[in-house]
């Protein structure tokens, strides 16, 4: 899945005729990718959207604009890369800027999510799923554990009677639970039961991407463990991709390829899990993993603590998002979007103008965040952005 510039704005409505007077920008403007196989993080504090990002790139939400580009040959999301690429160089103002947007119209009304429609549209939404992060709700409590499991199947026709009924004891078998369950009521369930019910149920159809929206946060440790074993378990045999949205950053570390951080609707860094523990270079990034509980009393660590509030998605902040906690803000922040940019040709992005200058307190924060998880900071890691 390729996801270019997604935009999620809720209209704020007031008034006798309910007319929007504003907008809340829950998801602004974000582009991200998740490949065959790979799990990717995504965490940051309550209410930074995502939930919302989620929920939208699999269309359960109607997005305000952007695209989510999917299952497309390799040689079209190449095309698409460098189609953005040139057009982030440009402008969109030039006759070109007009051709590659229309080439990428062209390219959306066949791979993109959000333009697929009819039969189009039902065949992408069997390959995405998504676990929602509370079983208690997610679960019809009228329904026996077998018609919710075989509910996707009949909707789909995926097979005659006995079919349907073979394929539901082997999904029932493959989340742990036993063939008797299949008779009970989700009320008669454990939490950690109801949600490996729920990962039975995203898997009836086969997916290829599942969206796992924080699946272990209503769950207690030793079920946690046993859930996520299930889920890395399952997507080795079957391939899956998943975007696992979490605020547990020990779980995030334990399950992602990658990880994207993301503050206010933007998302401020994306790194590969180890690279991200051990060399944090946003601002926000570095307090998140001060953060973590370090299993040890023998070990002190400085916590790095933020000031103020989160600014209301109704109103955000100009400039960067951040800048209103952030310890370091100075006066470009406030006049200048930062964009996410490489370090030193590597996979590691980040949105912060202080630190691809290489500020020095910038660099010494990653380097005490780096110490408190446990890790040794490399500084040669830190180069010039590209």
């Amino acid at each position: 899945m390729d996801v270019r510039h997604l935009k999620q704005l809720f209209p704020i409505k007031a008034g006798v005729m309910a007319r929007s007077i504003g907008y809340v920008h829950a998801v602004d403007d974000i582009s991200f990718q998740i490949y065959q196989g790979e799990t990717v993080g995504l965490v940051g504090e309550s209410g930074c959207g995502k939930t919302t990002t989620g929920r939208t790139i699999l269309r359960l939400l109607e997005p305000t604009s952007g695209q989510a580009f999917v299952d497309a040959p390799d040689d079209v999301f190449g095309e698409i890369d460098s189609l953005y690429a040139e057009l982030e160089g440009i402008g969109d103002s030039t006759q070109r800027a007009e051709e590659i947007i229309a080439r990428i119209r062209e390219i959306a009304e066949k791979y993109s999510v959000f333009k697929a429609k009819g039969v189009h549209l039902r065949n992408i939404r069997k390959t995405m799923q998504i676990v929602f992060q509370d079983p208690f709700a997610s679960l019809d409590p009228r329904m026996l554990v077998k018609d919710i499991l075989a509910e996707p199947l009949r909707i789909y026709r995926e097979g005659t009677k006995e079919e349907i009924k073979d394929r539901v004891s082997s999904l029932i078998s493959d989340v742990g639970l036993n063939e008797e369950h299949l008779y009970r009521f989700p009320h008669e369930f454990s939490g950690g039961q109801r949600q490996r019910i729920c990962v039975a149920r995203a898997l009836a159809l086969n997916p290829k991407f599942i969206v796992l929206d924080e699946p272990t946060s209503a769950l207690d440790v030793s079920v946690q463990a046993q859930i996520l074993n299930l889920l890395r378990n399952l997507q080795l045999k079957n391939n899956m991709s998943y975007l696992f949205i979490s605020h547990h950053l020990s779980v995030i570390r334990a399950m992602c390829n990658r990880v994207l951080v993301m503050y206010l609707g933007k998302i401020v860094e994306v790194s590969e899990t180890e690279e991200l523990f051990v060399h944090p270079l946003h601002p926000y990034t570095q307090a998140l993993i001060s953060a973590i509980p370090i299993p040890d009393p023998l070990l002190r660590r400085e916590r790095i603590i933020l000031s103020g509030d989160v600014p209301s998605a109704a109103s955000p902040p100009s400039g960067c998002r951040f800048r209103t906690r952030c310890p370091y803000a100075e006066q470009i922040c406030r006049e200048k979007e930062p964009k996410l940019l490489r370090w030193n040709n590597t996979p590691h992005l980040v949105a912060c103008h202080l630190i691809h200058r290489m500020d020095s307190r910038i660099i010494e924060a990653a380097e005490r965040a780096s110490v408190m998880a446990g890790e040794h900071f490399d500084e040669s890691v830190l180069g010039r952005p590209n």
